[in-house]
């Protein structure tokens, strides 16, 4: 028993300088742990420098397999530079699309997709797997289209392994392949928080290519087996909603198949053709000629949504991208309403050149061991970028991760608010 006041304040204090001490130790232990998970992370995960991805002389997919590791540490120039190499395009337009599209009467893609969204069951977009730019549009027509009452979100890209995707609300290192990128991840994360059931439909086997597209169509019919009234969104890879048939040996590409399976006619929307390359010179004629400021579709006089006549394939829409702004150095289709810029300086005594930095939720980081994170964004930094670059994150907690190409790696949170 405490014999006067004097008494408890000092036994009190002394307690209060154990709690510190010992305060302290925990926070040393806890920084230790951290330091030692991004140690980890550094060591396991496929985020690469860009002078590595370059110089890797060791790919097993050559050119294209170093484009899509560019695009997961969102160098997007690289990447289409890189894609463009050995690529001879120099395609002048001719004076009769000239004349042509004069007479093409121009439309916001945006409002266009969702004006005849209500009309079909199915709409599917494509993607170049090297640009980030494919991933952005589709995410900004997902809370529209579910408010249309479109429910279900496949992707070619997510891994049928991830069974616990949809109760869980966002990826992972294990959602798949090209899902570890963050404009994808972050498509991924949009539609689940908007409420859609997100599926995967590649094949699970390593099959011809004929037999590819029918089990990705079969995977697909599943869904409408199971719910015969849902609405779909499909988001694959390049030429695999091609309604054309006589395409090679796959005969039928994957959306030619569902519509045989289910007898669906889907909606069809190409976003590859006609997106910006590296170089003017290399870009498809047509998409010269147009000079876009938008997203944008081309109708005819009779109403007809034009599509490339000389690629030969079939789509019912082609949506045209304009060339790509820049703003602190980041793409301006990257900046949105929500998004909020964070800037970032490095210092040069504490790190070196280029340097990485990875920004992921609190809630995620906190939940999940570190080698299945799925960075939210990521930048990267050097002598080039490094008076004006900044981090692109919507309201919330974040932990931020350093590393150098040293190997260094430091983390602090931060919120955005």
């Amino acid at each position: 028993m405490m014999h006067n006041l004097s008494d408890y304040w000092r036994m009190h204090h002394i307690q209060l300088l154990a709690n510190i001490k010992l305060f302290k130790i925990q926070k040393i232990i806890v920084l230790f742990l951290i330091l030692l998970r991004l140690t980890s992370y550094s060591q396991s995960t496929d985020y690469k420098f860009s002078i590595d991805i370059e110089n890797d002389t060791n790919q097993q997919y050559g050119y294209q397999m170093k484009t899509w590791e560019l695009s997961r540490i969102n160098n997007y120039q690289k990447a289409l530079l890189l894609w463009d190499k050995d690529r001879n395009d120099k395609l002048p337009p001719s004076r009769k699309d000239s004349v042509l599209f004069s007479k093409l009467r121009p439309l916001n893609a945006y409002d266009y997709i969702l004006s005849q969204a209500d009309s079909f069951q199915i709409i599917m977009l494509n993607e170049a797997h090297h640009n980030n730019l494919h991933r952005q549009f589709t995410k900004s027509l997902l809370k529209e289209l579910y408010d249309k009452g479109f429910t279900f979100f496949g992707l070619e890209a997510v891994s049928q392994m991830d069974s616990t995707l949809n109760e869980r609300k966002y990826p992972t290192q294990s959602s798949g392949f090209y899902t570890k990128t963050p404009p994808f991840g972050n498509l991924i994360r949009t539609a689940l928080e908007i409420g859609f059931t997100v599926f995967g439909y590649e094949c699970s086997t390593k099959n011809n290519s004929k037999q590819r597209e029918i089990e990705q169509a079969e995977n697909i019919k599943k869904i409408l087996d199971k719910n015969p009234n849902a609405k779909i969104i499909i988001h694959a890879g390049f030429d695999h909603i091609r309604e054309d048939e006589g395409f090679g040996s796959w005969e039928k590409a994957m959306a030619g198949r569902l519509k045989e399976f289910t007898g669906i006619d889907p909606l069809t929307i190409d976003q590859v053709q006609m997106s910006e390359r590296s170089s003017k010179t290399l870009e498809n004629p047509l998409y010269r000629l147009a000079s876009v400021t938008e997203p944008t579709v081309f109708l005819t006089d009779s109403n007809m949504v034009y599509v490339d006549p000389h690629s030969g394939k079939k789509f019912d829409i082609q949506v045209f991208h304009p060339r790509t702004i820049y703003y602190h150095n980041r793409e301006n289709w990257l900046f949105s309403e929500n998004n909020f810029y964070y800037p970032l300086k490095i210092d040069s005594n504490e790190f070196s050149y280029p340097c990485l930095v990875f920004a992921f939720k609190k809630n995620e980081f906190v939940s999940e061991k570190l080698n299945e994170l799925l960075p939210v964004d990521i930048i990267e930094i050097d002598q080039f970028n490094k008076s004006d670059i900044g981090l692109l994150l919507e309201k919330g907690k974040y932990s931020i991760i350093y590393k150098d190409r040293t190997g260094k790696i430091d983390n602090n949170e931060i919120e955005i608010k």
